[in-house]
Formats: C-alpha cells, sequence, structure tokens
C-alpha cells in the first residue's frame, strides 16, 4: 500500500497549492528520471514538486519517492 504525508514547512495541515511553479519543477523532475532511466507516476512527481516547492517534507511508505531522491 502506497501512502504518504506531506509534513512541516510553511503551508502545515493546509491544501498546498499546485502553482505553475509545481507543474514546472514536476515536468524537470521527470525530465531527470528519464535521463536516468527511471520512469515514476506523475502523481508522485507532482506531490513531490508541490512539497518542494511550499518547503514540506514528505514522509512516505512508496519505493517510487526513493527513487526520486536519488536523482534529484
Amino acid at each position: 500500500l502506497d501512502r504518504y504525508f506531506v509534513l512541516g514547512g510553511s503551508a502545515s495541515g493546509a491544501d498546498l497549492e499546485t502553482t505553475p511553479e509545481v507543474w514546472h519543477l514536476a515536468r524537470q523532475f521527470a525530465k531527470k528520471c528519464r535521463e536516468k532511466g527511471k520512469t515514476l507516476p506523475s502523481t508522485d512527481l507532482l506531490i513531490a514538486a508541490c512539497a518542494r516547492v511550499h518547503q514540506c517534507e514528505i514522509e512516505h511508505v512508496d519505493s517510487d519517492f526513493e527513487k526520486l531522491a536519488e536523482v534529484v
């Protein structure tokens, strides 16, 4: 079962907005992953980008986030 929680940061406990900056960063994450031969779900890329932009940490039980951490 894959689960994640976004922790801390300026938006702790709030919905995080998917701004144009978030979408751009998610695309950059996807590009870097493809260059390294990794394909990750777009939802995970978007969650990671959103957390990065809003300066939050992700607590997860999902190996895709581990793969992403190796690349970005």
